[in-house]
């Protein structure tokens, strides 16, 4: 009897050490969508917090005594965008710890607040720095992005981890994510200019990760960032980063497949929190284009078929919960607020809001998103029409050719594909005709006249006009040459014909080696 006592002793023992493992288990799974001090750059978590009123007033004052006394104007961009990162992880532990509390949550507003004013002052200073030394502005640019993704992560994890969050300040720390994305998407019009350098960046940054499937919860961030970008061009080129991302991360996975991988996938995607109505849009355009990049892939690579039934899955219930929402919105400006990150030009747009049209039955919600989809179509009539590279253009065509459903939506509505091929023959025109016209090749700057990119242009037509001069008079020498050498052999002939002939003069003789000589 004692024995069987102690086996029930020992087993409830048991369960109860494993039952915190259990619950640890469960939340390792959101701990590991968590950022944390190491990918922020930081060496360790703040433990100084805002809601310790006096340590946190002397932390801020050595904070602004050490900017103060920072000269260097790159070291006082890093600076200021370390603050940031720590007051961005400040507002985290201080969510995580005393998140229900209305108190608690005002602190919290607050501090994101600040961190959008510090991110405003390193982007100035970034532009300043970029006139004189655009390496370092390069430098910073490559850190800002890094962190920028990481940033609009963290805010939606604070917010979910506030219960009880009130709708006011839910709005401020909402409106704080929209706007600092957006600065962050001048600064890179402003500073890269060229929609190829911003893809290459982005690339670059998310491609240090460690983490490689961790990149899928950057495309909801990129998606949203499309959106915010003004030029035609670099939101192509943004497209493009998005599907080179994505397609990185499924190679990664094809590279050595496992269960680990595949379900590590599995839950990135279905990790993407809607912390706001627009949030279910940007991630269904997400996952839509993830599905789509799967769909290519598995005809070459059969091991992804598993995971890709799983991703179609996950699709439609989102599509299927979306739909809810759209049918429960209690006003049309809830239903507006949902539809919003599907009225933009982009062709997953089309493509999502087609598919949730599909499954609706109530017909004035049909009409609704019919309505939508002309606001769709109109905004990307205007996107291809600022499209100024042939290339991006064609490319954008193959695209929509591609998806039978998008080209049946915008053949009804426009005529979106032929102006596509008239902008990508144009651009075709334009660089055959650059090819054709012969490269003016720039003054050569000889030893002997180092100033001559100096002169103004009437000097260099006339140093052009003797350079042309020298080269005729040469030309004459040379010919003069062949003839002389034609004549000494036909001398040489008629000598072994026995023919006289009168030998040359030692006055030819030195005329010949001048000409040679000149």
């Amino acid at each position: 009897m004692s024995k069987i006592l102690i086996s029930i002793m020992v087993l409830v023992f048991g369960l109860a050490l494993l039952l915190p493992a259990a619950i640890a288990q469960d939340d390792s799974q959101v701990i590991l969508e968590e950022i944390t001090a190491e990918d922020l750059g930081l060496t360790e978590e703040p433990t100084v917090l805002p809601t310790s009123p006096v340590g946190y007033f002397f932390k801020n004052i050595g904070r602004s005594l050490q900017t103060a006394f920072t000269f260097n104007s790159v070291k006082k961009a890093e600076l200021q965008l370390k603050q940031a990162n720590e007051r961005i992880l400040e507002a985290k532990i201080v969510a995580e710890r005393e998140g229900d509390n209305a108190k608690t949550q005002e602190v919290v507003a607050k501090a994101l607040e600040k961190i959008e004013s510090l991110k405003d002052k390193v982007s100035q200073r970034i532009e300043k720095i970029q006139e004189n030394d655009s390496q370092s502005a390069d430098r910073l640019l490559d850190l800002v992005t890094d962190r920028e993704v990481k940033h609009q992560q963290l805010i939606d994890n604070i917010t979910v981890k506030m219960e009880n969050l009130s709708e006011e300040r839910k709005v401020r720390i909402e409106e704080v994510k929209e706007r600092t994305l957006e600065k962050y998407s001048n600064l890179l019009e402003r500073v890269d200019v060229d929609g190829e350098k911003i893809r290459e960046r982005l690339e670059k940054v998310l491609d240090r990760n460690q983490d490689k499937i961790d990149n899928l919860k950057a495309i909801p961030v990129l998606e949203r960032l499309t959106d915010k970008i003004q030029s035609a061009d670099i939101k192509e080129s943004l497209t493009e980063a998005k599907v080179n991302i994505t397609d990185r991360v499924i190679e990664f996975i094809q590279v050595d497949p496992n269960f680990e991988k595949n379900d590590d996938f599995e839950q990135k995607l279905r990790s993407m929190q809607s912390v706001s109505d627009q949030d279910e849009g940007y991630n269904l355009r997400a996952l839509n284009l993830v599905k789509e990049r799967l769909e290519e892939k598995v005809q070459t690579a059969p091991a992804l078929r598993a995971i890709n039934t799983n991703i179609e899955r996950l699709k439609e219930e989102r599509l299927q919960y979306f739909k809810g929402k759209l049918e429960e919105a209690g006003s049309d400006d809830d239903r507006a607020e949902l539809l919003k990150p599907l009225e933009e030009g982009e062709v997953g747009s089309v493509e999502v809001l087609e598919e949730i049209r599909a499954r609706v039955q109530d017909s004035n919600l049909v009409e609704d998103l019919k309505e939508r989809q002309e606001v769709q179509i109109r905004k990307l009539n205007d996107r291809v029409e600022n499209l100024q590279d042939g290339a991006k253009a064609e490319t954008l065509r193959q695209m929509i050719e591609a998806k039978p459903e998008v080209k049946r939506v915008i053949n009804k509505e426009s005529q979106i594909l032929d102006r596509l091929k008239e902008k990508a023959a144009e651009g075709s025109a334009v660089n055959s005709s650059r090819q054709e016209v012969s490269p003016v090749r720039p003054v050569e700057k000889r030893p002997e006249d180092s100033s001559v990119v100096d002169r103004p242009a009437s000097q260099q037509t006339r140093d052009q006009n003797q350079r042309t001069e020298k080269n005729q008079i040469r030309d004459e020498l040379k010919e003069e040459l062949r003839r002389d050498q034609e004549i000494e052999v036909r001398r040489e002939n008629m000598e072994t014909n026995a023919e006289v002939v009168r030998p040359l003069s030692d006055r030819d003789q030195n005329l010949d080696r001048q000409r040679l000589e000149n």
